[in-house]
């Protein structure tokens, strides 16, 4: 009845000693999981915002390459027209037509694939919920909310290193705890040894008396 006693005191000071370390690894682990969340969000708020910066970048490209492509147009109908009016084209005149043919449809072909690009990217900011018509507010919107993000992150961050701490100290007062338990226990078990060895002992001594 004692020794039941004296393990069920024992099992209560165990439970108490790691309930601690058990609340705060439950805490450390959902705060871990949200902290990695958190992070993942962040990713795609910042994979967003470069892709409006790449469609803007894109748009202005194109928007030169139209630029470039129209005036050699206008190179090549005017180059045309030249010859046209002359009887007899120089061969400077021929070359000087095929090379500005070559440029004009060098600069469609790269026009025609950035239309392709910027059309996909559109498609795929479309889908992020972000309007190429709205960009500006879109932008402002993605600025604040990794601006928010970031400091969730760090406050996520701060909270877990504040668990770790508690989660070492806990995890020391529970190595002190269990090293007391054991010098008791050993001390517990020396005491009764010796009254054992001692109640044997003095039997000789008491048949010698008698």
């Amino acid at each position: 009845m004692a020794n039941d006693l004296k393990m069920e005191v024992s099992l209560q000071a165990i439970d108490r000693a790691t309930r601690p370390i058990r609340a705060i690894t439950q805490g450390s682990v959902g705060l871990g999981r949200a902290l990695k969340e958190s992070r993942d969000q962040l990713k795609v708020l910042q994979d967003q915002q470069r892709d409006v910066s790449s469609w803007r970048t894109l748009r202005a490209a194109s928007e030169q390459t139209d630029t470039a492509l129209q005036a050699s147009r206008d190179r090549v109908k005017a180059l045309g027209q030249g010859m046209a009016t002359t009887s007899v084209p120089t061969r400077q005149m021929t070359r000087d037509l095929k090379a500005a043919i070559r440029e004009a449809t060098r600069l469609k072909q790269e026009h025609q694939e950035q239309q392709v690009q910027l059309q996909g990217m559109r498609n795929k900011l479309t889908s992020a919920g972000i309007s190429t018509r709205n960009l500006g507010q879109h932008e402002r919107d993605l600025r604040q909310r990794i601006v928010q993000t970031n400091q969730v992150i760090s406050e996520q961050g701060q909270r877990l290193e504040t668990l770790s701490r508690q989660a070492r100290q806990a995890a020391s007062a529970k190595a002190k705890f269990e090293k007391a338990q054991h010098v008791a226990g050993s001390m517990a078990a020396g005491g009764a040894a010796g009254l054992a060895s001692g109640y044997a002992l003095s039997r000789p001594l008491q048949g010698m008396v008698d």
